[in-house]
């Protein structure tokens, strides 16, 4: 098998966890206060959880104060 196929082949594996991981997404809100919303540090708190087992070199949240959602930032 080329490497190209063996690329796409490994690509393609992980289909359905993205679209699970899409779902899960969508199916959580993320409105800025000026939208009636919470904000969006459930979201990106939730995104962290899933990529850490990843391979990554770094991941950094960066957190902007604002007293007006509920976690007291935004990501």
């Amino acid at each position: 098998m080329a490497a190209d196929e063996a690329l796409w082949k490994q690509i393609e594996s992980y289909r359905d966890a993205a679209i699970d991981m899409q779902r899960q997404l969508c199916a959580m809100p993320a409105l800025g206060p000026e939208n009636d919303g919470d904000g969006e540090a459930q979201k990106a708190e939730w995104i962290l959880q899933q990529i850490q087992p990843w391979t990554l070199a770094s991941v950094q949240l960066f957190k902007a104060p604002d007293a007006r959602v509920p976690a007291g930032y935004r990501p």
